[in-house]
């Protein structure tokens, strides 16, 4: 019980401590004024939290630098005590402003990895230029006999914050022949985010005028402008993509096509060549087809990451087809490397059932289309340059 009421006294002498230190004390009974607080002489505008950095970080994508918007300082204006035919003036003190300093992150454009012959989606992040508000300013008024003067205030101006969203560039797969063209292509277009302005944000200068009575007068006071200057975030482009049909003179097998880009190239062979229906062991006479696709990647990419994809119609449920797309695929790759002279370490082997089709499995109507899902049982290897 003592243990109990000497922590009740702790905790009621840090209670009078905190209500002393709020002016929330009971008066002494002097009848003395309380000391006033003392005015700011700076005002801190908030501002929101930096975000952290998001660098690309060695990944596929753009670097957008980091921006940063320097600190803004004005200075507090200090006007003294006066007398004016013989009555005092208060003095006082107009606060000086400091925006703080802000860091807007570096931020990375990313393109996600994607199955070999297709082009990865882009995401552009967004981003916010934060609000920003100058506070009010106040010159206080004069008030003695023979003049009245009403405080001159000049209001808060605010600026909300601008954001541009994030924009999107969705993975293709799907192949198209142009016009003119006689082999197909996959495209992906430029992916845009626009500049982001805060344009300028300015609160105009304050005035209080001379006062005078009977020939004596007090000189004005002027409290200067401010003038937050704008910011423009630059726009940031992802360039367009594309991976074109061509035949390559060491690929005679018609049941393998061949996609080429900047970086990469994508030998997409037909897996009615390759396998029996609904089977995952290689025909004995897929191995010529093999072949073929072995040596070309051994004499144009010697070197560099090669990927293995197995696909699937839209026939079937997708648990079984996954499991399919990834057998065809092991099997495929398993060969390369105990046949094809490829090095199995520069192979991953993947899987994506009927989720990646790059033609339509059923016509306009809803009716089959044998042709498209032919082109979608597949399995694609990929290579990529280092």
């Amino acid at each position: 019980m003592r243990k109990g009421r000497e922590a009740l006294g702790v905790v009621a002498a840090t209670l009078a401590v905190v209500l002393a230190a709020c002016g929330g004390g009971k008066d002494d009974g002097s009848g003395a004024d309380k000391p006033a607080r003392p005015a700011p002489t700076m005002i801190t505008v908030p501002v929101a939290p930096a975000k952290p950095d998001q660098p690309c970080n060695g990944e596929p994508g753009v670097e957008i630098p980091a921006l940063e918007i320097p600190e803004l300082r004005t200075n507090p204006v200090r006007v003294p005590e006066h007398e004016l035919d013989g009555h005092k003036v208060p003095g006082f003190v107009v606060p000086g402003i400091r925006v703080p300093a802000q860091h807007l992150p570096a931020q990375c454009a990313k393109i996600d990895p994607a199955p070999a012959g297709c082009l990865g989606r882009v995401t552009i992040p967004s981003v916010e230029i934060p609000a920003v508000r100058i506070p009010a300013q106040r010159i206080p008024g004069v008030d003695v006999p023979g003049a009245s003067v009403a405080p001159v205030v000049a209001p808060a101006v605010t600026h909300p914050a601008v954001v541009a969203p994030a924009e999107i560039g969705e993975q293709v797969c799907r192949q198209k022949v142009r016009p003119g063209e006689f082999f197909p292509t996959v495209f992906r277009a430029n992916v845009y985010r626009p500049n982001v302005i805060r344009p300028n944000l300015f609160r105009p200068t304050v005035h209080r005028a001379r006062v005078c009575v009977k020939g004596d007068c007090i000189p004005p006071v002027t409290v200067p402008g401010l003038n937050v200057r704008g910011i423009t975030v630059p726009g940031v482009t992802v360039n367009g993509d594309s991976l074109t049909g061509g035949r390559l003179p060491e690929i005679h097998s018609r049941c393998v096509s061949v996609l080429t880009g900047k970086k990469s190239a994508a030998y997409a062979v037909c897996t009615d060549v390759l396998f029996a229906f609904d089977k995952a062991d290689l025909r004995s006479d897929a191995r010529k087809v093999l072949r073929e696709v072995a040596d070309s990647i051994r004499k144009r990419y010697p070197d560099g990451p090669i990927q293995v994809d197995g696909h699937t119609d839209g026939k079937g449920s997708p648990t079984y087809n996954q499991g399919l797309s990834e057998r065809r695929a092991n099997a495929v790759a398993q060969w390369l490397a105990e046949n094809g002279g490829i090095e199995r370490s520069r192979m991953t082997v993947r899987g994506y059932g009927e989720t990646q089709p790059v033609a339509p499995n059923t016509k306009p109507d809803g009716s089959d289309n044998p042709a498209g899902r032919e082109r979608n049982r597949r399995v694609v290897v990929g290579v990529t340059r280092p």
